[in-house]
């Protein structure tokens, strides 16, 4: 990876994607642990019955030791420190899938809502990511301005200027800056999207003062 280029792509746009962040060995061991750690338990039951964002599930790194290492000193850590420029405050590893057949979709948003902290997410790819199976949409520069602390921000959609499309290859990542607007359509094909997420935020970001209790008033 060429860090200079991708710090300076990721300061500018608030995302940038990395082409095989992973090798053939390291994608195929997430893959197994990922899949190993949804068959406990009910897992898997969970996350396609979820009420709300079904196809997610957090807090991986809190059941499994690997995952919990991978969060707080992987590679993800690492690279999402030197894109920051700070030291870290690991939140979680996440599984995600946007479900075959699906209906609804993951609405324009940014990550620190209710207290916008700076920090940011890295997710890679475990399945090919199109447009039809439901990728990611990144807004380019959409981390420098200041929107309201919601899901569902209005206004957004492929056509906004500097909006794209996060295909991905298997093993590839993207990152982007906690607060860059970023959505995904229904998934209508038959083909899964999965990924795993690593959330972070900024250990010298100290956010917003009572913006989540606001948040939390207006949400309801």
């Amino acid at each position: 990876m060429d860090l200079d280029a991708i710090r300076e792509a990721f300061s500018r746009d608030g995302c940038v994607v990395i082409p095989n962040f992973l090798n053939h060995e390291e994608l195929v061991e997430l893959d197994a642990r990922t899949e190993a750690y949804l068959d406990k338990g009910k897992h898997r039951e969970r996350f396609k019955n979820a009420k709300a964002f079904a196809g997610t599930l957090k807090n991986l790194n809190v059941h499994d030791e690997w995952f919990d290492q991978l969060l707080r000193k992987g590679r993800p850590a690492k690279v999402v420190s030197q894109l920051i420029d700070d030291e870290l405050h690991p939140a979680t590893a996440a599984f995600f899938d946007r479900l075959p057949g699906e209906e609804i979709g993951i609405a324009p948003h940014f990550d620190a809502l209710g207290h916008r902290r700076a920090g940011a997410t890295l997710w890679i790819a475990l399945d090919d990511t199109r447009k039809e199976n439901g990728c990611l949409y990144y807004v380019k520069g959409s981390h420098k301005h200041r929107y309201e602390s919601k899901v569902g921000l209005s206004g957004f959609d492929e056509s906004t200027e500097g909006a794209f499309a996060v295909e991905l290859n298997p093993g590839d990542a993207a990152v982007h800056s906690s607060l860059t607007i970023h959505w995904s359509y229904p998934n209508q094909s038959e083909r899964s999207r999965r990924g795993v997420s690593f959330f972070y935020s900024a250990a010298s970001s100290k956010g917003e003062e009572f913006a989540k209790k606001d948040w939390v008033r207006r949400a309801k």
